[in-house]
């Protein structure tokens, strides 16, 4: 199906903000019930599926979806691209929101988590890649070509 990464990217979008929302929750309650004490180390977590997992995938999501397309071909990011990106901001995002709660006690933690930051970075740079030459202003009309019948 076409464009179903930029769905799939929108939707999981939705659920990290839930899931964020979700923590952070459960983090304010840790304040006044002592048995979830151990939810403030999801702090970190909390932050990356908001900010990352929510908030910039659901702009990377829209935005190639909603940017001027190119003239050349593909005028869209191919479905191999597309897929790739998702599975490197998604999988990058909850692979480090998993494993940071553990990554001071763990070196294993610390290795999935950095693994997960980098797919995050390696994510962002192919989005600017697959983005950039689209973030363009509209043609003036000396640029535009002459319909047929205007003067």
């Amino acid at each position: 199906m076409k464009f179903a990464y930029l769905r799939w990217m929108v939707r999981s979008a939705m659920l990290f903000i839930v899931a964020g929302a979700l923590t952070g929750l459960l983090m304010q309650l840790a304040y006044r019930i002592p048995q979830l004490a151990w939810a403030h180390a999801l702090r970190s977590s909390h932050i990356h599926m908001l900010l990352v997992g929510g908030v910039i995938q659901m702009i990377v999501g829209v935005a190639l979806w909603m940017f001027p397309r190119r003239t050349e071909q593909p005028q869209w990011p191919t479905g191999a691209q597309g897929w790739t990106l998702y599975a490197l901001l998604s999988g990058g995002t909850l692979l480090r929101a998993l494993a940071a709660p553990f990554q001071l006690e763990s070196t294993a933690a610390f290795v999935l988590a950095t693994a997960g930051a980098t797919m995050q970075v390696a994510a962002i740079v192919m989005f600017i890649a697959l983005a950039y030459h689209r973030a363009r202003g509209p043609r003036l009309d000396a640029e535009r070509p002459q319909a047929k019948g205007e003067p």
